[in-house]
């Protein structure tokens, strides 16, 4: 008998990924009425039945049911079981109650139940894993780390795909992988993820519809950035028609976040109207107590269509509001009944555009000082969420803003932050757009130093920047697009020493082989700008017709001098300097010829011809 009801039990997770709930709850009755099940075979059962309580949406039953067999399955000494039961509690609060923040202690309870279940089978033991590495991918989402999110996801959904009893849980994977590219600004593998959850979800509960509108919402929002307006709104709808038949947490919420996208795309669309139309229904919503009177999604839609107005009593009335919500935001942090916006970019981008385009009619530079005060808090909320995609977005503005006021040396070192930290944190789309910009700064110095001479108007000044395109694109609006990729045209690479000295120089072209004049009037060029070029924390110079990269080794300086895009140039330029810095032979080689200052060349140390034609040719 005790075989008989494994078998039967394996059936009914069968049934689950088939998307057969109705047949696993028939299943699970005629389990329950057997009276010679063990402890053991009994908890099993239940665990089936929380899970799919949870997917039918019945989570005051599931959370009942994981408490049960968490007590008994410690009981009995069953650490494996504790985890099923911490598992469906965990998503169970995840998904309907919205609890997330306060979950790190369960995962870390199932670390140590981990630990004590190193003798159990193989097989058991890997999945029960898998699960775990499912929530700390959920959690670490949450927390902005994307990175680390997507590590443990992935391990997670190779756990599941290779054992059938958690197949169900893919398309929810899949999902979150998805969202991880989003965050990462990587729309493509976004739509990619998120079309391969849809393709792999069955069943028709609730939990599996949640997941699928969340993908059809996060698809909506890709087309919205790319200009695909028609499709985004065909998106948000299909979104909307979902979570407007229920009533807890996480529906609410998406109802007021996708009511708030169409508003916007609308409005985008020059379609006010039609804004005002769902405006009005999100109004309904909170008459009919859906939403509480100060429901803050709410107010931040209606501040939308405010700003949008050309009437300045309206765009005033916007104003105000927008900074209601930034106090109320502050005040009451994560607030979860009151529609608090998860992060607070939303309303302080709103706030910074509608003095921009104040700034843009008026000419008033004092304008910018109340601009000053949102960066600031922008970089605050970029440190509270995690979120290094808007801390490089908010440098890159920044970098707009300095520009703007012709402090071109407080522009270009903020351009180089926001790249750096776009690079460090795999934000490679971003990187590469930060770059293009500086990269155009740089060529319209000439342009830039005309502007100052002739007190140029900010009307004229913004003709030279990217400053709407850098709001549009904190504020979703837009795809990043940077140009294609292009290779550079090597020119010089050289080795320096403290002080600027030469120590090592490889030319690639002919014409500065053979022309020691120019080499010479390079170097003394170089010595005048290079201390600026450090203590600005800048990563190029224009030299001429040329641009100039460097990094530091040790005692040394790597400077290369090349034509063309900044961006891929200095990946190769990084590889080399690392490349150097791990080989002890040249490394000290180097310092010989540092210590006796004599000039290295390439007959010398022949191997490093290798390294320079591998990665720069």
């Amino acid at each position: 008998m005790p075989d008989l009801a494994l078998d039967e039990i394996e059936r009914g997770w069968q049934l689950l990924n088939e998307g057969k709930d109705n047949e696993v709850l028939q299943l699970i009755k005629i389990l329950e009425k057997n009276e010679v099940l063990t402890p053991e075979e009994s908890l099993k059962i239940q665990i089936l039945k929380g899970n799919l309580f949870f997917l039918l949406g019945n989570y005051q039953e599931s959370l009942k049911i994981s408490k049960i067999v968490y007590n008994e399955s410690m009981r009995i000494n069953k650490p494996l079981l504790s985890i099923d039961a911490i598992y469906i509690e965990w998503v169970t609060l995840f998904i309907f109650l919205g609890t997330h923040l306060e979950t790190w202690e369960q995962i870390t309870n199932c670390d140590n139940l981990l630990k004590a279940a190193v003798k159990e089978t193989h097989s058991e033991f890997e999945q029960k894993e898998g699960l775990v590495n499912f929530m700390k991918g959920y959690f670490n989402f949450w927390e902005r780390n994307y990175d680390l999110s997507l590590e443990y996801l992935n391990k997670a959904l190779s756990t599941f795909e290779h054992h059938s009893k958690l197949h169900f849980t893919v398309t929810f994977v899949l999902t979150g992988i998805a969202g991880c590219h989003y965050g990462r600004g990587e729309l493509d593998l976004t739509l990619n993820f998120a079309k391969k959850a849809i393709e792999k979800s069955v069943g028709n509960n609730i939990v599996v519809k949640i997941s699928d509108n969340t993908c059809y919402k996060g698809i909506g929002s890709i087309y919205h950035q790319q200009g695909e307006l028609d499709l985004a709104i065909e998106y948000f709808k299909k979104c909307l028609e979902f979570f407007e038949q229920y009533n807890f947490h996480i529906a609410n919420m998406y109802v007021g976040m996708i009511l708030d996208d169409l508003i916007e795309v609308f409005l985008d669309k020059k379609s006010p109207d039609q804004a005002q139309e769902y405006l009005d229904h999100f109004k309904q919503l909170v008459e009919e107590k859906r939403f509480p009177e100060d429901f803050q999604l709410y107010k931040l839609a209606t501040a939308r269509i405010l700003k949008y107005s050309s009437r300045t009593r309206n765009r005033g009335k916007a104003e105000k509001m927008l900074k209601e919500i930034i106090l109320v935001h502050e005040e009451a942090k994560r607030d979860v009944n009151r529609g608090i916006p998860e992060e607070l970019k939303d309303p302080l981008i709103l706030l910074c555009d509608y003095y921009i385009n104040e700034l843009r009619s008026t000419n008033d530079m004092e304008i910018l000082e109340d601009v000053k005060p949102l960066i600031t808090r922008l970089f605050k909320e970029s440190d509270r969420t995690n979120s290094y995609p808007l801390l490089a977005q908010t440098y890159l503005l920044q970098g707009m803003l300095s520009l703007l006021q012709m402090n071109m040396g407080d522009a270009r070192r903020e351009l180089s932050q926001a790249q750096d930290i776009a690079e460090s944190h795999g934000l490679q789309l971003l990187a590469r757009e930060i770059s293009n910009e500086h990269d155009k700064l740089l060529e319209q110095l000439g342009d830039w130093e005309n502007l100052q001479e002739q007190k140029a108007t900010i009307a004229e000044r913004m003709d030279l920047i990217s400053l709407d395109e850098s709001i549009a694109l904190m504020q979703g609006k837009r795809t990043i697009n940077p140009p294609e990729l292009t290779n550079e045209e090597p020119i010089l690479l050289m080795i320096l020493t403290e002080g600027g000295v030469l120590l090592f120089s490889y030319p690639f072209v002919d014409e500065w082989e053979q022309n020691s004049e120019m080499l010479g009037s390079f170097l003394s060029a170089f010595k005048s700008f290079s201390n600026e070029f450090f203590s600005e924390g800048l990563d190029r110079v224009k030299f001429g017709k040329f641009m100039v990269l460097m990094e530091n080794a040790l005692n040394f300086s790597i400077c290369y001098l090349f034509k063309g895009q900044t961006y891929v140039a200095k990946k190769k330029l990084l590889d080399f300097t690392n490349s150097i810095q791990k080989n002890v032979s040249i490394m000290e080689t180097l310092e010989k010829y540092y210590q006796t200052s004599q000039v290295l060349e390439l007959k010398d140390l022949p191997s490093l011809e290798g390294f320079i034609k591998g990665i720069f040719v």
